[in-house]
């Protein structure tokens, strides 16, 4: 079995975020397969406005998704089945020494798992997280997304994805993407500074 291109998942929906981390390249004694480390699945800390489709920016304390006018966006099947639960914005900042993997692989310096986890839309969602790493007012900042595709040949999931562009903004408070750039499916963000 190529185990490269496998991934596993643990889902704890709705309170806990859902994971997934690459399969290691080979197998362990008795052909088993051992992570390198647990999996760990962590508790939303902030429920905040619905995204169900509406244009508009969703609010989690202060944590906001903006959803442009002409998008379409995509309930992962759990989600929807939870009803309002399922459409609300859900928030954890997590700790990088608790971080799964894509955060290393993207040189991560802060971590937050969102929710409706795989959650897509048709064009790029913006993403605004508090600036913990306490940038300077403008500074550029990379946003790194957890892969989600789990079929061949584009399989990612858990894998870091290519950074997307972002700045500090003009008070110092916030780290936000672009404008017209951001993300194409909800899952964890990582954010790091961008170096020359």
């Amino acid at each position: 079995m190529p185990l490269a291109i496998y991934s596993v998942l643990a889902h704890a929906r709705p309170d806990h975020a859902t994971v997934y981390v690459p399969m290691p390249s080979a197998v362990g004694e008795g052909d088993v397969v051992t992570l390198a480390e647990p999996m760990r699945v962590p508790r939303y800390t902030l429920t905040g406005d619905l995204v169900d489709g509406d244009a508009g920016v969703a609010r989690a304390g202060e944590v906001a998704l903006t959803v442009p006018a002409d998008a379409r966006v995509e309930l992962d099947l759990e989600d929807f089945k939870l009803g309002e639960l399922g459409r609300r914005l859900r928030v954890a900042e997590v700790p990088l020494e608790l971080a799964p993997p894509f955060a290393r692989e993207g040189r991560a310096q802060a971590v937050w798992a969102l929710a409706p986890f795989a959650m897509t839309s048709t064009r790029p969602l913006g993403v605004r997280l508090p600036n913990t790493l306490r940038l300077p007012a403008g500074s550029p900042v990379d946003f790194v997304a957890m892969g989600g595709e789990i079929l061949p040949p584009a399989s990612n999931a858990g894998r870091a994805l290519a950074a997307v562009a972002g700045r500090v903004s003009a008070d110092g408070a916030s780290v936000e993407t672009d404008p017209g750039v951001g993300v194409s499916q909800l899952t964890w963000i990582a954010v790091r500074a961008r170096t020359p």
